[in-house]
């Protein structure tokens, strides 16, 4: 196949920006070639695409719409291909028998291209095939190159979407109605103290209507579901004594509400309501309790809003939304109930706390419903690099979009919350004398080890910004919107309930809930300690080395050992490449890690011009920085490495010399061989050091030895593993990408013999 673009033409590509199009003019006008040409894929990922329109120069008349998915692949994305016809056309080009045989050809492209650049691939979503007459007319598509079907100039248009892939999460269960209903249906399973009403969706507290006491006001909440744990598994003693579940993001009925009231839940001693500031939830729920009330009963319902990430020009007379903030309210007044406190009482608490909380939340994506379809052009999407701040819990807008980090994010979300001169935001005052309740909340999608560091973070903040160093930090899943890639920070000010003792704030926080939803686990007590505990200080003791006779230049180890690790450092897009095929992504991370900071070391450490000591400062640095199976690795084998070298030191000071290096590597293969069964020719890096080591101790020349590693990893492509995660990797595309391990070795000692050698 002749070359249709020239690299010129590649180089000179524009590199599109976020949500940007260009179009741009091919030389040649051969269509099948040109998508399938190395040259044009080049192109297309020098690009980043998502979206790939093809079509003639001519504006094309055709203005229906079909799409065929591919399945290229079983390890990457689907592929669309889509095409203009606006009238059934004979012969036309979806309708022929050719179909399968373009599939395959661009199934074979789209293959090519992701072994190629991987890493990249990521970014490609769909390409949007726009044909005009002429090429509908063809009924046979040829792939060689000298397929005349499409004649006349072509260009290409390119946009870069802001969606990472894969756009539309894959869900266990799609059927919403389905899966709200045996998620109900699994909350008395884990707590044997409720029960489920299945056909008016309600969780509520098994009690006895025989009971001669009397019992506590019953307290009712709920919601649209996909909020979970909220409402459903807030059920308990100490908390909610019902709850009403609606269809996912969408309130429940007030006959769902009223049957709750009046037949789920105790009424001697009163009934209260809360809820969330959301119209259908304030309206249906509103409804229930005055029906309720015009049949006799003592009912009361208080609205929770605490959100400020809409000021108030924006709320308008709808007020602040109900976010995470509200679990704050229900667990204070469902433990105040416990203790007999009346109605009037518990609902003055209930409107008290919710008028001393803020919060905010933010979010890096929309959530997908399951069983809702989104267009894949939804241009309210975030772009990849973007956070949402003020984003809702039913996926309604917030108040800006950022490009930030953690630090800058977190820093805007606690300004909104506690900057007095945000007249728009500035709903609550807080002092550093104030007593301040930290709730970090994951809105369902974030990882719990990323939700500590973004709590740590936000301590930090308020403690060294705002002055703020809050008494009780909860820091879990309270409140989600289903997968939601996001969090909210919620911010109580304590203050005097006026219900007398045990009854403070902080004690009705602390105050037990049986209640599966509710995760904070430390009691008050514990939290009473917090001021005489000290924070760990990090004690380095200084190991002291015995130092040896064998001599090295400083420099000239200085110079090999940071040009070796330099090398590793400039690989490791490779390496995890490699990594992420064959294991679980971290090799390639975990070595640019060590080497970086070996690196620093070099920079602070002083000169030595003895090997021992330079391989133990290497060493402990290997040690703290590089964790997983190749960090243990090497550092077993350095430490032996050091043994070996003191093994064959002489009595007095002596420069080393390749005889000795090659004793000393031998040895520590040997000792190395006491923790791993590794053995050439089990796909790990074992497969580089060992001809590296033979090769050394044979020929005492560092070139022969680095190339002989580097042949050594180049030959575990294809090689079946025995060992490692490798063994578990199944499918295709493995065989042809080499060990990681050994690649990044190779690539330390080519580094490493370049770096002598020079």
């Amino acid at each position: 196949m002749s070359e249709i673009l020239p690299n010129s033409y590649i180089n000179n590509a524009p590199r599109l920006a976020e949500n940007s199009y260009t179009e741009l003019t091919f030389p040649s006008p051969t269509f099948v070639p040109l998508i399938a040409h190395s040259s044009t894929q080049a192109l297309l990922y020098k690009l980043h695409p998502r979206e790939v329109h093809l079509k003639p120069a001519e504006e094309t008349i055709y203005k229906g719409y079909l799409t065929t998915t591919l399945f290229p692949h079983p390890n990457l994305p689907h592929f669309r291909v889509s095409g203009y016809n606006e009238v059934p056309y004979p012969g036309g080009f979806y309708s022929q028998a050719d179909v399968p045989l373009w599939m395959k050809i661009m199934s074979a492209t789209v293959l090519g291209m992701s072994r190629g650049l991987p890493s990249q691939f990521e970014h490609l979503r769909h390409i949007d095939i726009r044909m005009g007459p002429s090429q509908l007319e063809g009924s046979t598509v040829r792939t060689d190159s000298n397929s005349s079907l499409f004649n006349g100039s072509a260009r290409i248009g390119v946009y870069r979407s802001s969606t990472m892939f894969p756009r539309y999460p894959k869900h266990f269960i799609d059927d919403p109605t389905h899966l709200v209903n045996t998620a109900l249906s699994s909350i008395p399973l884990t707590n044997p103290s409720v029960s489920l009403d299945a056909s008016s969706k309600i969780i509520y507290l098994n009690s006895s209507s025989t009971s001669t006491t009397k019992p506590p006001v019953s307290l009712i909440s709920g919601g649209g579901s996909g909020h979970e744990p909220s409402f459903s598994s807030f059920v308990g003693h100490g908390l909610l004594t019902a709850s009403v579940a609606g269809t996912i993001f969408a309130s429940p009925s007030a006959e769902q509400v009223r049957r709750c009231i009046t037949t789920r839940v105790r009424k001697e001693s009163g009934v209260l309501v809360i809820v969330m500031n959301y119209t259908g939830d304030v309206l249906n729920f509103g409804m229930a309790v005055e029906k309720a009330r015009a049949q006799g009963m003592e009912v009361d319902m208080v609205v929770v809003g605490d959100d400020v990430g809409v000021g108030r020009k924006q709320g308008g007379k709808v007020g602040r939304r109900g976010i995470a903030g509200t679990c704050l309210v229900l667990k204070v007044v469902g433990a105040a109930k416990e203790k007999g406190i009346t109605l009037p009482k518990l609902s003055e608490l209930a409107r008290t706390t919710a008028s001393n909380i803020v919060s905010i939340g933010a979010s890096l994506s929309h959530v997908h419903v399951p069983g809702r379809n989104t267009d894949p052009s939804d241009a309210t999407e975030l772009a990849s690099s973007e956070v949402e701040i003020g984003m809702g819990i039913h996926n309604e807008p917030g108040s800006e979009r950022k490009t930030t980090d953690l630090s800058g994010l977190v820093s805007t979300m606690l300004s909104h919350c506690l900057s007095t001169s945000d007249s728009d935001r500035n709903f609550l005052s807080f002092t550093p004398e104030d007593q301040v309740v930290l709730l970090v909340n994951n809105l369902g999608g974030v990882s719990v080890l990323e939700l500590g560091g973004i709590t740590n973070e936000v301590v930090q903040q308020l403690e060294s910004n705002w002055k703020i160093k809050p008494v009780r930090i909860l820091a879990g899943t309270y409140m989600t919107s289903l997968n939601g890639l996001g969090f909210s920070i919620s911010l109580l000010k304590v203050t005097d309930t006026g219900l007398g003792e045990g009854c403070s704030i902080l004690e009705l926080l602390d105050a037990p809930a049986e209640a599966s939803g509710w995760t904070a686990a430390i009691s008050g007590e514990t939290w009473k300690k917090q001021g005489t505990a000290r924070k760990e200080e990090e004690v380095v003791s200084e190991e002291i080395f015995q130092s040896g006779t064998l001599q090295v230049d400083p420099v000239v180890a200085k110079a090999a050992l940071t040009n070796a690790l330099n090398r590793v450092i400039a690989a490791e897009p490779d390496i995890t490449n490699y990594d992420t095929i064959v294991g679980d992504g971290d090799c390639g991370i975990g070595l640019k890690r060590g080497a970086e900071a070996i690196l620093k070391m070099l920079e602070r450490a002083k000169k030595t011009a003895d090997v021992l000591t330079f391989l133990q400062n290497i060493i402990q640095v290997v040690e703290v920085t590089m964790d997983g199976t190749s960090g243990a690795i090497y550092a077993i084998f350095l430490n032996a490495l050091v043994h070996g070298l003191r093994q064959n030191s002489p009595e007095s000071p002596k420069p080393i010399n390749a005889e000795i290096w090659a004793k000393a590597l031998k040895s520590s293969l040997k000792s190395l061989s006491k923790y791993t069964p590794a053995q050439p020719g089990d796909r790990t890096l074992m497969d580089a050091l060992f001809p590296f080591v033979d090769t050394l101790s044979s020929s005492g020349n560092v070139d022969l030895a680095a190339r002989a590693a580097e042949e050594g990893a180049r030959d575990t492509r294809g090689m079946k593993a025995s060992l490692g995660r490798t063994v578990y990797i199944g499918g295709e595309g493995w065989q042809e990408v080499p060990d990681p391990g050994a690649h990044g070795l190779a690539e330390l000692l080519l580094g490493l013999s370049d770096g002598l050698r020079n």
